[in-house]
Parts: structure tokens; sequence; C-alpha cells
């Protein structure tokens, strides 16, 4: 019998995007719940009591921010395993400390459509791309398999970049 997968060797999870495809400004969804059930999140009083840590991320759209909505995942008292808050902080909170999650589950649980050619109502074409970045670095494939990691940098890029690519964040104290 094979031994189970140690937490650091958990399987992503398997995450069917079929949301949103309007531009921006991307707002709450009216059904926080529904959106975290699709994006496989547990929500709850206190969501996530064994790991809690942070990442970061940044959205631009030809050279220009897009503000990444704060109170993603709260719905009244429940909050969802990963939520938003602030500027772009991406609170990942779980009771499970083997469970991996995602780019995509965010983008899931935002109702904003998240494929390697597609951000919300962004295609990628010939004179666009949509591309990641993690830490600063370009990463190729899809990003929404990026794992949401402790105080991970993420930047997505539809079209022209950003005069810099954000490679880390100032993550408050004690964060």
């Amino acid at each position: 019998m094979a031994n189970p997968p140690k937490a650091h060797e958990a399987p992503l999870p398997t995450v069917h995007y079929s949301f949103g495809t309007q531009p921006p400004p991307w707002t709450k969804p009216l059904n926080e719940a529904g959106g975290a059930d699709a994006a496989g999140l547990a929500m709850g009083p206190a969501a996530g009591t064994a790991r809690r840590f942070d990442s970061h991320l940044d959205i631009f759209a030809n050279g220009r921010p897009i503000r990444v909505t704060p109170g993603l995942g709260v719905d009244g008292r429940l909050l969802s395993e990963v939520r938003t808050r602030g500027k772009g902080i991406l609170v990942v909170a779980s009771s499970d400390p083997g469970k991996r999650f995602t780019l995509g589950q965010v983008f899931m649980e935002w109702g904003v459509r998240l494929e390697p050619a597609h951000l919300g109502g962004f295609t990628a074409d010939a004179e666009h791309s949509l591309t990641a970045y993690v830490d600063g670095v370009e990463r190729t494939g899809d990003p929404a398999m990026i794992a949401l990691l402790p105080h991970r940098e993420i930047t997505l890029v539809y079209g022209a970049p950003p005069r810099r690519i954000p490679t880390s964040y100032a993550f408050p104290r004690g964060e």
C-alpha cells in the first residue's frame, strides 16, 4: 500500500473555470458561499485555524492597475478558506494543513474568468498577451494553477506591462 502524500506534496485541487467574462471593475459576487463552493473552498464562522498565511496579488491591464476587490470570501459571519482584504492581500486560512490553494480558486470564488489566454473580459491576441509573474519572475502555463504560498507576490499582466513588475510586497508585521 502506498504511503499518503506528505503535506507539501498534496495534490492541487482541480478547478473548472467557467465564470465571468466581463471587463473590470470586478466586484464581490452576490453569492459568496456559491463562489467558494464552486472553488472547492470551505466557509465557516472561523474558517481555518490550523494554518494561516498571506499572499499578495497585483493585476495590470495595459499598464494600469486593476483593483482586487476586498472582502471576497466574507459573507456576513462566514469566512472562506481564501479571502481578500486591503490592497490585494489574499488571506489563506485552513483547518487542513495539507490542503493546497491556487490562484484559480480565488478567481472562481470572485466569479472572474482566469485561463491561459483569458482574464475576465480580456482575451489574449496577437497584440495583447496575458503574463503571470511570481515574485517578479515570469511564469509560463496556466496562471490559475499558481499555488498560493506564504508571502508570495503574484502579478497578472494583460497587454502592456506596468513600468515595474512587483517582486515583493511589504506585508504587515506578523503576517
